[in-house]
């Protein structure tokens, strides 16, 4: 694992500007608290792996103020390009080219996401072009490239923010001829109803996540349980 770079994609956690489809239910405070303890449990992941990993902020310019926010000692970097698509080539290419012989995107507010998943993902690569790990809402949580088989054209002209995203992604990769593992299918919090799920699944679960909703009592106040 230490050839792989895995570049984590966040947003700076700024009320009214993250989980906007959870603010409509638990207002833009709550879903901005929740959303950040989401960030600290992916960061807790990561710091079991063996291997190096980058936060990928979104805006650029509150890059430092996220490396500062989280108290990390990793790498906190700008998302450059015009989509999300751009940004998450530019990190792959940036990430290649600097010599590491696979890079990974992932998400930073997937709960189910877990040192396993990603060290299959890193491990799929020696023998796969591309890993790729699904999310319910019909997007990805997790994409990856071994360097000789990096394929730009996969992150052109794709409808990000629709269902449509992991289907045109993959039909990319076929048309390309490329051999991709596909991972567990996990799910991400992006609405109350994906939140009550989650706190139904975890009810007893040591993590930022339920420490916050347990102790705000945000799941009954939800109606989740």
């Amino acid at each position: 694992m230490p050839e792989t770079c895995i570049c984590c994609f966040m947003k700076y956690p700024d009320p009214g500007r993250v989980k906007t489809r959870l603010a409509a239910d638990t207002g833009d405070a709550v879903a901005c608290e929740i959303y950040t303890c989401l960030v600290q449990d992916v960061l807790h992941v990561l710091s079991a792996l063996d291997a190096e990993s980058h936060l990928y902020c979104h805006p650029t310019e509150k890059a430092d103020l996220l490396a500062g926010l989280y108290g990390t000692d990793r790498r906190c970097l700008g998302q450059e390009g015009a989509d999300l698509g751009a940004r998450m080539r530019k990190a792959l290419e940036d990430s290649l080219a600097a010599g590491y012989g696979n890079a990974v995107v992932i998400g930073s507010d997937i709960p189910g996401l877990s040192s396993g998943i990603i060290r299959e993902a890193c491990e799929v690569l020696t023998e796969n072009d591309c890993v790729i790990g699904p999310a319910r809402d019909g997007g990805y949580y997790l994409i990856g490239f071994r360097k000789n088989g990096f394929i730009p054209a996969v992150f052109d002209g794709i409808a990000w923010g629709t269902p449509s995203v992991l289907s045109e992604t993959i039909a990319l990769l076929e048309q390309a001829q490329a051999v991709f593992h596909i991972l567990p299918m996990l799910e991400d919090i992006d609405t109350i109803d994906d939140l009550c799920r989650y706190v139904q699944r975890n009810q007893n679960a040591d993590t930022h996540t339920m420490r916050y909703l347990r102790e705000h009592d945000v799941s009954k106040k939800a109606i989740c349980i």
